[in-house]
Parts: structure tokens; sequence; C-alpha cells
């Protein structure tokens, strides 16, 4: 993680991106990309289906503080009389929301973003790792089976040899 300071002299933490390489053979590229064809899938995911939900409530509370804000400017204006039920909701709404300004929240905050990340990251590295390594005993396997079947056909051939020089005596 980086950090930078902004124009306005405010903090920024940004990730840095690691670049990373894994070089497999043609086998295991075909199986990695079969693999990560359901990653990629999106619309059966739910993350896909939280973040949709997530961006719907997002919506609509941008929309009722617009309806807020409208409803402010009109009173302000006094283009509508202020109604003190409205203006006493507006107030509570406000009592109620979280002072984010505390340096101890914002380093709270930003620790467990960076936890909730690094544990995304690390579990898709972990099911990635544990892929590549049912490729590898996949092919193992199927190496061996066909030292056993050349095995088989090695044996077959030096019977027939020997049913042969049997025959020929």
């Amino acid at each position: 993680m980086r950090e930078e300071v902004d124009p306005d002299g405010q903090l920024m933490k940004t990730f840095i991106k690691l670049s990373s390489t894994i070089e497999a053979s043609l086998p295991e590229e075909i199986g990695v990309e079969f693999l990560l064809r359901d990653i990629n899938d999106s619309n059966k995911s739910p993350i896909h289906k939280l973040l949709n939900q997530k961006l719907t409530s997002v919506k609509a509370l941008s929309q009722r503080l617009t309806e807020i804000k409208t409803y402010l400017q009109n009173v302000i204006m006094k283009r509508i009389s202020p109604n003190p039920q409205i203006i006493n909701n507006i107030q509570e709404i406000f009592n109620f929301l979280p002072n984010f300004e505390t340096e101890e929240i914002i380093k709270s905050l930003s620790v467990q973003t960076n936890n909730d990340y690094l544990i995304l990251y690390l579990s898709w590295m972990i099911r990635s790792i544990i892929s590549l390594h049912k490729l590898l005993n996949n092919k193992i396997m199927i190496k061996e089976e066909e030292k056993k079947i050349i095995e088989k056909k090695n044996e077959t051939k030096e019977e027939v040899k020997e049913k042969n020089e049997e025959i020929k005596k």
C-alpha cells in the first residue's frame, strides 16, 4: 500500500499492483482457463448479487438525500413553509450519523479494509494453487498410466516372441 498526499493536503492510501506470472504447460493452461471461465461469469456469483444490492441501496440513498436537499432549499428560498416534523426527522438523521473524522476511526476502517482485501486476495491465490496442484497430480497420474500401458505392450511383445521361438523349435 502506498500513501500519497493529494493537492488538497489529504493523505490518500492506494494499493500497489504487484505483477506476478505463473507458467504452465499447455494442458495446465487449458485447465486453468476452464476454471477461470467460472470466475468471469459474474452473473452467477454471489458477489455480483451483493454488489447489485449495494448499488441499489446507494442509488436509493442518493435519491433520498436529493429529496432532502430539494426540500431544504425550498424552505430556505421560502417557497414552502417548514414542517417541524420533517425538520425534526432530518435533525435526528444527522444526529445518528457517525463521526468519521476522528483519526482512530479512519485508521481502524483502513485496517479493516486492508484485511478484507488481503483475505480476498489470499483466498483466490489459494484456490488457484489448489487447482494447479490438482492439474499436476492429474498429469502425473496420466503419465503413470501411460507407462503401465507401454510396459504391458512390451510384456505382450516378449510373450509373443517367446511363443514364436517355441513354435520354431
